[in-house]
């Protein structure tokens, strides 16, 4: 039965440690928001198509645009912050896909 369990059945994790998760979660993360981004910016330009000079449609299509260009500066920034601290807590990108 000890056969059962050794490295060839059960490789070891590629996720040692908090830094290689950190490495592969951040990007996946700042691609889906930017996703989102562009998704919300597509469907303020449909408001503002469908508006029909309506000016609570047009204010509804701003603040959506407006939300989604604030949504985005907060993701490329928490990118940001979270590269700063990998630098100054010496975590090294060592993540292989």
């Amino acid at each position: 039965m000890n056969d059962f369990v050794n490295p060839t059945n059960f490789p070891s994790s590629r996720f040692a440690d908090l830094g290689s998760i950190t490495n592969l979660i951040t990007p996946l993360l700042s691609i889906g928001g930017g996703i989102i981004f562009l998704v919300m910016l597509f469907y303020a330009g449909f408001t503002v198509l469908t508006a029909g000079g309506k000016t609570e449609n047009l204010e509804k299509a701003r603040n959506i645009a407006t939300y989604a260009v604030i949504g985005l500066l907060v993701i490329m920034f928490g990118y940001l912050i979270v590269k700063v601290l990998a630098i100054i807590l010496n975590v090294q990108d060592k993540i292989t896909l």
